[in-house]
């Protein structure tokens, strides 16, 4: 009997899998498409190259990444039916051995227009190295892309938190209080052309200490409403271009 209840447990607790709370919610739906490192003779630098194939060959969508030399930023390229269609500067670089390595498509904003999503690592080391960076662009009705991006601590998908088919961007910071560090979460949505803040509305945000294991439960030591505080306006190392 005593093995039995033994071997229950162990099956209960893997058919349990631990989640933050956002993680009830709808996640987007992204297809993934691979971006390839190609080395361009012509100026000696590394590109990144990804297509997106659309109905109409028209305007299927080719993106070039390339670093810039003189500073930690890079241009993204976008063409269509092989014409520069697009430049968009972008302050967050990336490198020959660390390009982004897949464009991930969806419709973030309910729009009906196809939005791009790719991650840019961080080369820091210790917490830092834990950095991400997101770069959003969102499609516009002239074809053209809107251009988002900041840096912090969260790879988590986007939620669907209320229904309407807008995508909650979860949003982590790190700070102490009180002798003790937590993980921040907030909630952000990207509308008529701006990322807001929309943690108040979903009674964000919320805090998880950060423990040496993986944590998942809201902290106890700290109130909601005090935990509301620590909300940012706009996500660290922010940056727009329209």
């Amino acid at each position: 009997m005593k093995n039995y209840l033994t071997i229950l447990s162990i099956l209960v607790m893997l058919s349990c899998k631990a989640q933050f709370p956002f993680e009830v919610f709808p996640k987007i739906s992204y297809a993934a498409y691979n971006i390839a490192p190609y080395f361009s003779e012509s100026d000696s630098s590394y590109i990144g190259i990804s297509i997106i194939p659309t109905k109409n060959a028209l305007s299927t969508i080719r993106i070039e990444f390339k670093e810039l030399d003189d500073d930690d930023s890079c241009n993204i390229f976008i063409y269509k039916a092989d014409s520069l269609f697009q430049t968009i500067t972008e302050p967050l670089g990336v490198y020959p051995f660390l390009l982004p390595d897949s464009l991930y498509v969806a419709d973030l904003n309910n729009d009906s227009l196809l939005d791009i999503k790719f991650f840019i690592y961080n080369t820091g080391c210790g917490l830092a190295a834990s950095l991400m960076g997101k770069v959003y662009l969102i499609g516009r009705e002239d074809g053209k892309f809107d251009k988002f991006s900041f840096m912090d601590f969260s790879t988590e998908i986007e939620r669907d938190m209320n229904g309407d088919a807008i995508y909650e961007i979860i949003g982590v910071d790190h700070d102490g209080f009180e002798n003790h560090n937590y993980w921040i979460y907030d909630l952000f949505n990207i509308k008529n052309r701006q990322v807001i803040n929309v943690s108040e509305q979903f009674d964000y945000a919320i805090m998880i200490q950060h423990l040496f294991r993986r944590n998942y439960a809201i902290t106890q030591n700290i109130s909601r409403i005090k935990m509301k505080e620590f909300s940012r306006q706009k996500p660290d190392y922010y940056d727009e271009r329209k």
